[in-house]
């Protein structure tokens, strides 16, 4: 089984080291990783499409704050990448 919490932190990293997208907004990071995310979900299992729209909700919500608290003290998610200067 695999642990989607775990996946979601993998994603989540791998998304915030990708220095390829410098003009990213936070709102297209945290939908990129949901995106990602959402699409791994569905190849383990099955998700009743009467709850999508909460989960992927949810889903954004999370991610957005593992943002925020990622970047904290940072203007955004450029200067945060620029800072670590990530290779």
């Amino acid at each position: 089984m695999i642990d989607n919490k775990d996946l979601l932190h993998q994603l989540f990293e791998k998304h915030i080291k990708d220095i390829s997208l410098r003009e990213q907004s936070d709102l297209d990071f945290v939908r990129a990783v949901v995106f990602e995310y959402w699409q791994e979900l569905q190849n383990v299992g099955f998700i009743p499409g009467t709850h999508s729209d909460e989960i992927l909700e949810d889903l954004e919500l999370e991610v957005t704050e593992m943002l925020r608290k990622t970047i904290y003290g940072y203007f955004n998610l450029q200067s945060f990448r620029e800072s670590k200067k990530f290779a």
